[in-house]
């Protein structure tokens, strides 16, 4: 006799339906998680151009710094101070002339270093930058830097990064 009759079949596994919308599921996690790269792209582009902006920034304003701060010819004009880049193999292409940093005419006047360039002719990096030294109003010792550096060849000049120093003269060099 047959040991099987009376009970019923009982049948394991899943439906198509609920693979359908098992892979669903996952497909729509999978999508949120590949959206999220975008952004997380760009959040890594803006931090590494805060971080030279800040480095050439560093070195600007500290070589002026050295410049300036014992050198009465440069204390009596901050405008005529040019400044070899020190690291100017991080700022520019080996192949290229060292670069020469001065301080602008004017506060609209905006120089454009490009460096960093590869043999098809791509820039890697580049920078733009506008470097003032003026008076600090109504005190004869002391001068001010502002310099503003935007990251990019192209691109709106509306936010750059601004960076401030001054340089106080305490009479150890000429007026």
């Amino acid at each position: 006799m047959n040991a099987g009759i009376g009970r019923e079949k009982s049948e394991s596994g899943f439906t198509l339906v609920e693979i359908t919308l098992a892979i669903l599921v996952v497909s729509i996690g999978l999508l949120a998680v590949y959206g999220l790269f975008p952004a997380g792209l760009s959040m890594s582009k803006f931090a590494i151009d805060d971080t030279e902006s800040a480095l050439f920034s560093e070195e600007v304003l500290n070589g002026l710094h050295a410049k300036i701060d014992g050198d009465p010819a440069a204390w009596a004009n901050p405008n005529s101070v040019s400044l070899e880049a020190v690291t100017w193999g991080m700022w520019q292409d080996a192949t290229l002339p060292a670069l020469v940093i001065r301080p602008m005419a004017s506060q609209t006047q905006v120089k454009t270093n490009v460096y960093v360039q590869w043999d098809n002719g791509l820039v890697e990096r580049s920078i733009r930058y506008n470097l003032t030294v003026s008076n600090v109003q109504g005190v004869a010792n002391i001068k001010c830097a502002c310099l503003k550096v935007w990251n990019g060849q192209y691109g709106s000049l509306n936010t750059p990064a601004e960076f401030y120093t001054e340089f106080y003269n305490y009479g150890m060099v000429g007026p």
